[in-house]
């Protein structure tokens, strides 16, 4: 059995290199699936919190997205405003939809 030895990437001219790039992306693409650009965007993606109301069968659901509240600076105290402006407008949309029950 004879092993072969792998040369440094860096070590590999152009070509080679781009023919590596394209087996590891075939290999990729096999695990992984689509790269995220070719995938629909994913509603849990948005950036402002939304919500509505669906009714079936007789039930009533609230449906609310909420996206992820980051801290914009380190020291957590100057982020307060934000995190009061971010639980402001949640606040706002559960009043909204419970009006609509």
């Amino acid at each position: 059995m004879g092993r072969r030895v792998r040369e440094p990437v860096d070590s590999l001219d152009q070509g080679r290199k781009q023919v590596l790039r394209m087996r590891m992306r075939g290999e990729l693409l096999k695990t992984r699936g689509p790269s995220p650009d070719t995938r629909a965007p994913s509603p849990f993606r948005k950036r402002e919190a939304s919500g509505h109301i669906d009714r079936r069968n007789g039930k009533v659901f609230a449906h609310v997205v909420v996206p992820e509240c980051g801290a914009k600076f380190s020291e957590w105290e100057k982020n307060i405003p934000f995190f009061e402006e971010f639980t402001k407008k949640l606040r706002a949309i559960m009043t909204d939809l419970l009006a609509q029950k």
